[in-house]
C-alpha cells in the first residue's frame, strides 16, 4: 500500500510542476479509503471553504450523470462542492447552485448560505448568468397514488400543490436573504434565475444542467 500512494503522490507533484500555480502554496496529500469520507474529513480538519472534483475520465455518454461517488460527496461534504469537466472547453458563462431545503431543527441551511456565496463570488467574479435550483419529492406519494382511488389522487394532487408553493417561497426567501449592503447587492445585481423542480435531484438537477449548456 505504502508503495502505491508514495508513486500516486509523485504522479501528483509531477503535475504540479508542469503547470502555472502562481506562486501559492500547494500542499498535496494522497489519503487511502473512501473518497467521499476522505475528502469530506480533511475539510473539517482544515476548514476548506470548497472542493473541486474533476469528472473528466467520465465516459461522453455519461458526462450529466452524477455518479454514486459523486453523489456520496455532494451528500456529505460540510463544504459546496464543484464537479468539474475538464475535457469541456466551452463557458457559456452560467452557474448553477443546488441547495436542498433543512429538516426541522437541521444545520443544512448553514451550507445553503456557503454554496450561494461561492456560487455569487464566481458569478460576479467572471460574468456569468447564476441560476438556483432546488428539487424535492413528496414524500410517501407513491404509496398514496397506489391506492388506486380517484380521491387519494386528488388528495396527493392537492399535497403537491401546497408543497410546490411552500419551497418556491422557501426558495425565493433564501435567494434573496441578504446578510449584509454587499450582500445584497450582489443579490440585486446577478437576479439569479430560481427553479424548483418536483422530482429525483439525482436526475434532475443533472437534467437541468444540461437543459441550460452547463459545461462544469
Amino acid at each position: 500500500m505504502d508503495l502505491v500512494l508514495s508513486d500516486k503522490y509523485e504522479r501528483i507533484r509531477k503535475l504540479l510542476r508542469r503547470v502555472d500555480i502562481g506562486g501559492l502554496d500547494v500542499k498535496t496529500a494522497v489519503i487511502a479509503g473512501k473518497p467521499y469520507v476522505e475528502i469530506s474529513n480533511q475539510v473539517k480538519k482544515h476548514g476548506h471553504d470548497l472542493v473541486l472534483k474533476s469528472v473528466a475520465n467520465r465516459p461522453a455518454s455519461r458526462s450529466r450523470s452524477i455518479t454514486r461517488d459523486d453523489r456520496d460527496l455532494l451528500r456529505n461534504c460540510p463544504c459546496p462542492v464543484w464537479l468539474v469537466n475538464a475535457l469541456s472547453k466551452t463557458n457559456n458563462g452560467c452557474i448553477v447552485a443546488a441547495i436542498d431545503k433543512p429538516e426541522e431543527g437541521g444545520t443544512d441551511d448553514v451550507l445553503n448560505r456557503h454554496i450561494l456565496e461561492v456560487a455569487r463570488s464566481i458569478a460576479l467574479a467572471e460574468f456569468r448568468e447564476l441560476h438556483i435550483v432546488h428539487a424535492w419529492q413528496l414524500f410517501g406519494e407513491s404509496h398514496l397514488r397506489a391506492r388506486g382511488t380517484a380521491a387519494a389522487a386528488l388528495e396527493v394532487d392537492r399535497m403537491t400543490v401546497r408543497e410546490m408553493t411552500s419551497r418556491m417561497d422557501w426558495l425565493a426567501r433564501t435567494a434573496n436573504h441578504a446578510e449584509t449592503d454587499s450582500h445584497r447587492a450582489a443579490v440585486d445585481y446577478l437576479a439569479a434565475d430560481l427553479h424548483t423542480i418536483k422530482g429525483n435531484p439525482i436526475v434532475a438537477v443533472p437534467e437541468l444542467a444540461e437543459k441550460l449548456g452547463v459545461r462544469s
